[in-house]
């Protein structure tokens, strides 16, 4: 099993999640950039603006993987892989 994590919002997930994802016709990327939320303020709410891209997913190492996975801020997680060094984060 390969495991990954968006490098944009911190999400983890790993290749049995994104086969099922793939089997069940999405696209085997991250959604994180597909639709954001900005404030409109003629509705004074929040509405969605749909940038239709998709993040490609950051392999790492199982054992990286495991230690993420208890952390769940996904912006804690973005901190954390940050200060992996990059020879450590080669599979």
């Amino acid at each position: 099993m390969q495991y990954y994590i968006c490098k944009l919002c911190g999400e983890l997930t790993t290749s049995e999640e994104i086969n099922d994802v793939v089997l069940n016709g999405g696209q085997p990327y991250c959604y994180c950039q597909y639709m954001q939320l900005s404030w409109d303020s003629s509705y004074q709410r929040f509405e969605p603006i749909f940038l239709k891209y998709f993040e490609e997913w950051f392999e790492i190492p199982a054992r990286i993987y495991e230690m993420l996975l208890k952390e769940s801020s996904t912006v804690k997680r973005l901190w954390m892989l940050a200060t992996v060094p990059e020879e450590e984060l080669e599979i």
